[in-house]
Parts: C-alpha cells; sequence; structure tokens
C-alpha cells in the first residue's frame, strides 16, 4: 500500500497591529499572494475575517512541512 503524498496545513489566525487600517492591509494580499505562488511547495492560500471578533484567518497549504517551514524565514523579513 502506497502512503497518501504529505500535505501541511498553515492556519494563522490574528488581529491587525494598531493603527494599521483594513484599507492598509488588504493592499498587502495581492502582492502577498503573488509572492507566496512562487515559493516551492505551496499549494493554496485563503484568507477569512470574522468580522465580530474583528480576527483574520489564514489558510495555507504546503506540500511538505519542510516547504512550508522554508518559506516563514523569508516572508518574516
Amino acid at each position: 500500500m502506497n502512503a497518501a503524498p504529505e500535505k501541511v496545513l498553515e492556519l494563522v489566525v490574528f488581529k491587525l497591529a494598531a493603527g494599521v487600517t483594513r484599507d492598509q492591509f488588504l493592499a498587502t494580499v495581492d502582492p502577498v499572494s503573488s509572492w507566496i505562488s512562487r515559493q516551492p511547495g505551496f499549494i493554496s492560500r485563503e484568507l477569512s475575517h470574522y468580522s465580530q471578533d474583528d480576527r483574520w484567518i489564514e489558510v495555507l497549504w504546503w506540500s511538505t512541512l519542510q516547504e512550508a517551514q522554508s518559506a516563514a524565514p523569508v516572508a518574516a523579513a
């Protein structure tokens, strides 16, 4: 029996930093999506907003944990 290919879920729940407006944040979504889509192992990205608690939920799928972790230091820079 062959094992199913690895697939990694990255889930980020956050609030915007003080002083950052929704419009400012949304202006970064397309450039970040463009960059992240070119990273090795990237599968998909979804962004949602939970208005009752003013939280954002970002769901990313990666092929492997190693590829997800490799993108993290670059994204934080």
